[in-house]
């Protein structure tokens, strides 16, 4: 004859599985972050790698030497002269743009066909408005090409990424510039523009830093 449980014994196994759980899911949530992080250094890799292209072999076709720096999905949406999106970025990383561009700027070379925006591993991407490094401070929205407008920069581009939710989805944020190096830093909780859709990060956080490891950001590897 089976017997069930007894009340304690079923107390025992509640006991330790939450035992387990406390262990657990917070080294989960810790390899997550890690896996998250890993994944927006490497978007911002990828850009780099992107603005090198579109400089050197001139993929706007405004026969100039210059990088991109109106926004993100640009990289992905902006179209030649037959109407092709140049798609120098993966889809997913043009849809991490937390400010782009609206459809139909840069003297209607920006097309509307973007999805919806969205982060990827729980982190977004914009494009930096200000550089530190020269003197004076420089904005990195230049106007090279009189028709476009403010969406290129000669010599100059900064890009950074971050977490949705601060904790949750990552803790660092990554920046890069025409260098190709990606520096880390920890900012804390207050980063993000609140109720805002895509989200943007507060303008203190939208300029590269003159000395980044006076800044508190650490390069990575």
């Amino acid at each position: 004859m089976h017997r069930g449980f007894t009340l304690i014994e079923l107390m025992i196994v509640v006991a330790i599985i939450a035992i387990v759980a406390a262990i657990a899911l917070p080294n989960l949530l810790s390899a997550q972050i890690n896996a998250n992080e890993r994944s927006a250094s490497t978007s911002l890799r990828s850009l780099s790698t992107s603005e090198y292209d579109f400089r050197t072999n001139d993929r706007d076709n405004n026969l100039l030497q210059d990088f991109w720096t109106g926004d993100v999905s640009g990289m992905y949406r902006l179209t030649d002269p037959a109407g092709n999106l140049i798609k120098l970025i993966e889809l997913p990383v043009a849809q991490q743009d937390g400010n782009p561009m609206p459809a139909g700027s840069a003297n209607g070379l920006m097309s509307g066909l973007l999805p919806p925006l969205s982060t990827k591993a729980g982190y977004w991407i914009m494009a930096l408005d200000q550089d530190q490094q020269p003197e004076p401070d420089q904005d990195y929205r230049q106007v090279t090409d009189v028709p476009m407008g403010p969406v290129h920069n000669s010599v100059r581009y900064g890009f950074i990424s971050y977490a949705e939710a601060y904790g949750t989805s990552g803790r660092a944020m990554f920046i890069t510039n025409e260098s190709g190096v990606v520096y880390r830093r920890d900012p804390g909780n207050e980063v993000i523009v609140p109720g805002v859709q895509p989200v943007p990060i507060l303008p203190a956080f939208r300029i590269y830093p003159a000395v980044p490891g006076a800044a508190g950001w650490g390069k990575l590897d």
